[in-house]
């Protein structure tokens, strides 16, 4: 069965169970959503005050506001709960403001509120949004608010989900933590840009937000002092699992903090060019470690402290090391450390840290999953290891402006969907393996044919009893699903009227 046929198969079956639905469900009239008039009313405050040149809020017209874009309302109240600006249209020019309207408050079910992305002249961030305890979601990032981040946001304690990230030109500034440490439900924090050099109790927040997993400050002109001096945290901040410190002023020895963070999974501390600390070896005690991110951190050591890393991390996906001034050979043997089974390393970048010499590591075979590998610019020689042509998964392989020579082994041959390989500014002699980025073909088997359709059907079969589910407890997707089968029913039926009257005109035509 072709693929367009079994999508035809598939839309049939869905309309048909939509119309089945609507039945036992005793739609027969869809239900509707009606837009609260307070609510609208103070909807249509906030527009006025908006400069909205290129007329991103030109469907906010009419009496149901629920039906408005960037608008959603409540199934089941009708209320206001989310006020999106940013997704009526990403590509337009921003919407122009010199204030926030107070409006916003009659919105008193609001729990998603994102007005990023916008302009509002640099005017402070309003107070009243302290006020606005229901909100769960609160975006003003890259809106050119400026000043100090009033402390009354505190209030909102249902808050999840707080971005400020700023762009340069912004001015915002965060001269406490106390204030944040009293949003109990926060999860996601983002203060990118902002100035936080005078904020000197950031581990009084850490160690106040129990279920803050994502915390992002980067370019805030963080510097060593703020987390050296009487710097510490608790078991609640084990809980953080992204972090990200990149773009600021750390200086000497490498935040230290770091090694009581035993859930990250995501750290980037890359351009902070004055570390000047040599790897440290307490992120080995960081198994949960996906993405390492150290880039241009003037990073200094034997090399050998990094091999270790990466040879006892079996959960790290990525890591960059680039344009750091590490030194030593990588090619030592490492028999005595206790490996992993497997590898889940899929990008390793060791670019630019000229002080590293000898051959290329033959150990890195062992990254069966690696689709990533950079090791240019740096003082490698000696030939390219067989090894490398078991990296079945290698899509990157850039190995240039090094020492290297012999031969190009025939063993890169077997790298099948190699997309770039390069390596030039070597002394490497010998031919490209014709077979290099070459993969073969196959015919899908029959059975595996049989087994899709079955699993389609289960598959079907199950996930047709969770809709209808949904569809009983949830009014509003109940009613978005039987308005597309109401109008995907009549496209239909118009197809078929049409196409019986265009055979009834041909067999007039030529039937006689």
């Amino acid at each position: 069965m072709g693929i367009f046929s079994t999508a035809g198969l598939f839309l049939a079956v869905l309309v048909c169970n939509g119309i089945l639905l609507q039945s036992c469900l005793g739609s027969g009239s869809i239900p509707t959503i009606t837009c609260i008039e307070q609510e609208r009313q103070a909807l249509l405050k906030f527009k006025r005050s908006l400069t909205d040149t290129t007329h991103r809020l030109s469907s906010w017209t009419g009496e149901d506001c629920c039906n408005w874009k960037g608008i959603q309302c409540d199934g089941n109240t009708s209320h206001v709960v989310k006020l999106d600006l940013v997704s009526l249209d990403p590509d337009a020019a921003p919407i122009e403001a010199n204030e926030v309207n107070p409006s916003l408050l009659e919105l008193k079910y609001l729990e998603h509120l994102d007005l990023s992305g916008n302009n509002f002249q640099d005017i402070p961030i309003p107070i009243f949004l302290g006020s606005m305890t229901s909100l769960r979601y609160l975006n003003l990032s890259n809106s050119r608010f400026s000043g100090r981040v009033p402390h009354h946001l505190g209030n909102v304690s249902n808050l999840m989900v707080l971005d400020l990230h700023c762009m340069y030109m912004e001015s915002l500034t965060i001269d406490d933590f106390t204030w944040v440490s009293r949003l109990s439900s926060l999860q996601y924090l983002d203060a990118s840009g902002m100035n936080l050099s005078r904020a000197l109790n950031l581990n009084v927040m850490l160690n106040m937000l129990p279920f803050l997993t994502e915390l992002r400050l980067s370019r805030c002109e963080l510097h060593s002092t703020l987390l050296v001096s009487h710097f510490y945290l608790n078991s609640t901040a084990s809980n953080i699992r992204k972090l990200d410190l990149s773009m600021n002023s750390f200086a000497g020895e490498f935040p230290k903090f770091v090694e009581n963070l035993t859930a990250l999974r995501v750290l980037d501390l890359s351009f902070n060019y004055y570390l000047n600390s040599s790897f440290p070896l307490y992120l080995e005690n960081l198994k949960s470690l996906e993405h390492l991110n150290l880039h241009y951190s003037s990073l200094t050591g034997d090399v050998v402290g990094l091999s270790r890393f990466l040879l006892t991390q079996c959960t790290l996906k990525s890591l960059d090391v680039s344009r750091n001034q590490f030194e030593g050979q990588m090619s030592r043997s490492f028999e005595n450390l206790s490996g992993c089974a497997t590898y889940n390393l899929e990008m390793l970048i060791l670019r630019a840290n000229r002080f590293i010499f000898g051959n290329l590591p033959d150990w890195l075979g062992q990254f069966k999953r690696l689709k990533y590998l950079e090791l240019s610019s740096n003082s490698f020689s000696g030939s390219i290891p067989q090894s490398l042509g078991t990296l079945s998964a290698l899509e990157e392989l850039r190995i240039y402006e090094n020492r290297l020579n012999g031969t190009i082994p025939v063993s890169l041959g077997q790298l099948s969907i190699l997309k770039i390989l390069d390596i030039h500014h070597n002394q490497l002699t010998g031919t490209i393996p014709i077979s290099l980025g070459h993969q073969e073909e196959h015919e899908e088997d029959d059975s595996e044919k049989v087994w899709f359709y079955a699993a389609l059907m289960s598959g079907y079969a199950t996930g047709l009893w969770g809709f209808v589910g949904v569809l009983v407890l949830k009014k509003s997707w109940r009613h978005a699903y039987f308005q597309f089968v109401v109008m995907v029913k009549d496209k239909v039926l118009l197809a078929i009227a049409l196409g019986v009257a265009r055979l009834k005109n041909y067999i007039d035509q030529f039937g006689g």
